[in-house]
């Protein structure tokens, strides 16, 4: 691939096959096969999310929270709770309240 701009720097191939693959959502999402056949607002989208995306250093522009973060979440709290309960178990006999006459 030649480089449309020769004053911008390099970067790795890794990051250039990601923004490849942004260019290539736009162009099936739209059923076109160049970026110029797209409809302006669609240009104006992929160009803030390959601007976004090479301003944030090549990560991905998907910054939500999708469900693993919530599934993640959910599991540590939980893990933390049972550590909680069995060391408490650990600790000794449990006294437990005297229950009748």
């Amino acid at each position: 691939m030649k480089k449309l701009f020769p004053e911008a720097p390099d970067v790795p191939q890794s990051v250039a096959n990601r923004a490849a693959k942004i260019v290539e959502k736009y162009l099936r999402l739209h059923k076109v096969e160049r970026a110029r056949d797209l409809p302006e607002e669609a240009k104006v989208r992929m160009y803030r999310d390959l601007r976004f995306f090479f301003d944030g250093g090549g990560q991905p522009t998907d910054t939500t929270p999708g469900i693993g973060a919530g599934i993640r979440r959910f599991c540590s709290g939980l893990w933390a709770k049972l550590e909680d309960f069995l060391s408490m178990a650990a600790s000794g006999p449990l006294a437990w309240p005297a229950v009748g006459p």
